[in-house]
């Protein structure tokens, strides 16, 4: 036991020592994240989207900046999403999608920067939640300005100038038209008589190598979902543990009425989709919603948070239902 427990914290520093493109892959859930560096065809002829995460304050000022580079190559961004706003829920990604696909986007564009540098990863959309299409042309770059090398290899390979009029101001994007289900604020049923389906955290499908980054991801989350099964054990009523299905009527029919899964966002855009005013000063996490199986109606008690882990999401709802 010890052995394997050693093999895999082994495992675990060898992989994130060289982690680059993998993390933004792992959270868009992609099997195959081969890349062959080389910028996506025709990409100053067609249209793209961005997809950031920042952690600075200023965003608007960023993102300003950001356009302005993306101008001096070319190459013609849409729209600006945070990443976070993109991952809500699987419901939102689909929206998004059919979003991207009415806008004729052909590229997507991943960016995202720290306090010690920016990464920027081009691939062509793959009309699908994952995104990129790592068959085709994608790349990655991970530099105090990506955009320095990014110029130079475009100007090797002779891209064309695009014939489109470009946006002078980044157009930002905080939602779709979709949503979450029909709230019902301040009134929750009552569970005591009732088996609650919980959704467990998503894997990365498909055969993965054991040497490959996106199974490595697949281990980390078994140990959450470890983790969720071992808090609910405090949990007084009837559960089991499922995936999410794309119709939660399946487990309606087979006698489950309510649902528990936990979303992750930004605290204004959750408010959005849920037209309601969440409690605390916490601007990004995690957000219990329970969840009616047939109707998806959606119950929220008052005064509930966004909390930064999503351990204490789930010790708060047990506490609350037991």
């Amino acid at each position: 036991m010890i052995q394997k427990t050693t093999a895999f914290l082994f495992f675990l520093i060898y992989f994130s020592s060289y982690s680059q493109h993998h993390e933004l892959m792992n959270r868009l859930y992609i099997a195959n994240q081969n890349i062959n560096n080389l910028i996506p065809n025709k990409i100053t002829e067609t249209k793209s989207v961005v997809l950031y995460l920042m952690n600075g304050k200023n965003t608007k000022e960023e993102l300003t900046k950001l356009h302005e580079k993306f101008l001096t190559t070319n190459i013609d961004v849409v729209n600006y999403i945070d990443l976070n706003d993109f991952l809500i829920d699987n419901k939102i990604k689909n929206s998004f999608v059919n979003y991207f696909s009415e806008r004729e986007i052909k590229n997507i564009i991943i960016y995202k920067k720290t306090n010690k540098n920016e990464e920027l990863l081009l691939s062509t959309f793959n009309n699908k939640p994952t995104l990129l299409n790592t068959k085709r042309n994608t790349i990655y770059f991970k530099e105090n300005n990506p955009f320095l090398p990014l110029q130079k290899q475009m100007l090797e390979e002779k891209f064309e100038e695009g014939n489109f009029l470009p946006t002078p101001t980044p157009e930002r994007i905080y939602k779709t038209n979709s949503t979450l289900g029909k709230v019902i604020y301040g009134q929750t049923p009552k569970l005591d008589k009732e088996k609650l389906a919980v959704v467990v955290f998503d894997k990365i499908e498909g055969k993965l190598n054991e040497k490959t980054e996106a199974f490595l991801f697949n281990k980390e989350v078994e140990l959450k979902n470890n983790t969720l099964k071992k808090l609910f054990d405090s949990y007084k009523n009837e559960s089991q543990f499922v995936k999410e299905k794309d119709d939660s009527r399946f487990y309606f029919s087979r006698g489950v009425k309510y649902m528990f899964r936990l979303i992750y966002g930004r605290k204004e855009t959750l408010e959005g989709y849920l037209k309601i005013k969440t409690q605390g000063k916490v601007k990004k996490g995690y957000f219990v919603l329970l969840q009616h199986s047939f109707s998806k109606k959606i119950f929220i008690k008052e005064n509930q948070k966004i909390y930064m882990n999503w351990e204490d999401a789930v010790n708060d709802f047990i506490v609350f239902n037991n």
